[in-house]
């Protein structure tokens, strides 16, 4: 039986949806925890996108336990934290967390409608459960299916032409209001995932300054070494 939890920008605020986050060094402990148990939830599946945290699992039987609850424990390795993240998130089963995750991979679940980015990030999650040997026949299979799907959207359909993502959705706003994106001093806060986005579409269409402000050293670096001009002052 499919099962999944989901929390995304739909019914949970960013500072909601940033409490539990998790490091990449994290989400590979929990891999290796899912690896390791395996009693309700035999296969274990995680993806992390700029507004949504969804956990998916393939459990033998419900029976009388709760899988939300085992999936949820062996995430975040804290039983606090799972419970807090339980009484959250969109509890799913069956055919509902199904086209749930095929909605989310064609991009009819990102809020900037038709999101390029999704399958990408999708793919990368996929790979790395993979790796870390979370992922059986059932996921396999489920997962696979939702890419393809995915793919045959942006192929086929309109959906995905033309579409980006918050971060360049933001830059173009912002470019659609300054007298002159060339000459227009530009300060983008955060350097996580819509700020390196931003940054980088604003860089594109022509921006000369753009200072990034981040609360941690690393992460502005990351961003100034992928964008060339994009440079870090100070921290927040």
């Amino acid at each position: 039986m499919l099962i999944s939890l989901g929390l995304d920008y739909t019914h949970a605020d960013v500072r909601t949806r940033e409490s539990f986050l998790l490091s990449d060094e994290e989400i590979r402990l929990a891999y290796d925890r899912s690896a390791k148990e395996r009693q309700l939830v035999r296969e274990f599946f995680s993806v992390n996108t700029c507004n949504r945290i969804e956990l998916y699992g393939w459990a033998a039987s419900l029976g009388g336990m709760d899988p939300h609850r085992e999936m949820a424990r062996r995430y975040f390795g804290r039983r606090d934290e799972a419970q807090r993240f339980l009484a959250a998130a969109t509890h799913r089963v069956g055919r509902q967390a199904m086209e749930h995750l095929f909605r989310v991979t064609c991009g009819l679940e990102s809020q900037v409608l038709g999101d390029i980015h999704i399958i990408g990030q999708l793919r990368t999650s996929y790979r790395l459960a993979s790796e870390k040997g979370t992922v059986g026949t059932n996921l396999h299979r489920l997962l696979d299916t939702a890419i393809r799907c995915g793919k045959a959207v942006k192929r086929d359909t309109g959906l995905m032409t033309g579409r980006s993502s918050i971060g360049s959705e933001a830059a173009m706003v912002v470019a659609s209001r300054v007298r002159s994106i060339e000459t227009s001093p530009i300060v983008v806060v955060g350097s996580g995932k819509i700020g390196s986005h931003a940054a980088l579409s604003l860089q594109k269409q022509g921006a000369r300054t753009i200072t990034v402000v981040n609360r941690t050293y690393a992460r502005g670096v990351l961003v100034e070494d992928g964008h060339g001009r994009v440079r870090r002052r100070g921290q927040r």
